[in-house]
């Protein structure tokens, strides 16, 4: 059963691997610069480009981190300041 297990485990990393390459690949074919952030590797740069769209709908930062949740709104009370996101 271990030995199963383990094939299991080695076929699905083989597969996360070559998504990854597609992803990779289709994404460059954007000519996205999001793979150069820390942190954001091709799932997580895809996803983003689908959930955004276009681009040109938000015509400043402000907008687009108001539009994506990403923008602190004032979460104050008496004398603490503090700012959560949306």
């Amino acid at each position: 059963m271990a030995a199963e297990l383990i094939s299991d485990l080695e076929r699905i990393q083989a597969r996360k691997k070559a998504v990854n390459k597609e992803l990779t690949d289709l994404l460059a074919a954007t000519g996205t610069t999001l793979m150069g952030l820390p942190g954001l590797g091709p799932s997580g740069a895809a996803r983003l480009l689908i959930e955004v769209g276009d681009i040109t709908r938000f015509p400043s930062k402000a907008d687009f981190a108001s539009g994506s949740g990403t923008a602190p709104i004032d979460a104050s009370s008496g004398d603490q300041v503090r700012h959560r996101l949306s």
